[in-house]
């Protein structure tokens, strides 16, 4: 298996740790990214760790050995979001309100296209949820949008009422992480260490309390600080 990369349904039960039925339920569902070759649906290992990972879905250990990546201050998620903002009491009923109301808001530089920055974000939830579970969005384009940025921008919004979001654990959705990086590996890593911060229980409960943008950023800077002890 750590040399495969061509997977079955088995190989992708085994690597996320799940049922297998439950993989057939998300193949049939569209939620996974999946290929259909001679009747028999397989998979991309690339992808499915890729996707497992924006999902928040942990990986076997005895498959892939995890480490959650250092950036520097100045490509922090800290930094990130004091960039793009914390909003409050986003207003919506469903998905594409929710979304639209944030592309409404978000402090991006003039010159970028917010009609095309919402369309991408829909396409993307069209092909599956980037609810990851927990009460946690993560929207993001469907591709790689070439938005001119020099440092990353992370703007977190705090509904005001939460939403079906067709998580993968069920859950309404309570927050959403919208980041746009200047490069796809500052994307990526950013998105690590947002997801490992988002297996910390006490992390969530403390989100959840948030009120204000210095209650935040003073939580993401003490996770953030611990990531850094930790390795």
């Amino acid at each position: 298996m750590l040399t495969k990369t061509k997977l079955d349904t088995k190989d992708v039960a085994e690597l996320l740790q799940i049922p297998i039925v439950k993989v057939q339920r998300w193949v049939h569902q569209g939620k996974i990214p999946c290929r259909f070759e001679k009747n028999h649906y397989y998979f991309k290992r690339k992808e499915i760790v890729e996707w497992a990972k924006s999902h928040n879905i942990p990986i076997s250990p005895g498959v892939i050995k995890e480490k959650v990546k250092i950036v520097p201050d100045e490509m922090s998620l800290k930094r990130g979001i004091e960039t793009g903002g914390t909003f409050f009491n986003l207003e919506g009923d469903d998905i594409y309100s929710v979304l639209k109301n944030a592309v409404a808001a978000l402090n991006v530089p003039q010159h970028i296209d917010r009609d095309v920055v919402f369309e991408e974000l829909i396409c993307r939830e069209e092909i599956a949820s980037t609810g990851i579970g927990k009460g946690v969005a993560i929207p993001h384009p469907r591709h790689s949008l070439d938005l001119k940025l020099n440092v990353p921008f992370i703007s977190v919004f705090f509904l005001r009422n939460k939403i079906d979001f067709n998580s993968i654990d069920g859950k309404p959705v309570f927050v959403l992480f919208l980041m746009f990086s200047p490069s796809t590996q500052m994307h990526l890593n950013l998105l690590s260490r947002l997801s490992f911060l988002l297996r910390d229980k006490d992390f969530l409960d403390r989100l959840e309390l948030c009120s204000e943008q210095d209650d935040l950023l003073g939580l993401i800077a003490e996770k953030e600080q611990s990531l850094r002890a930790d390795n």
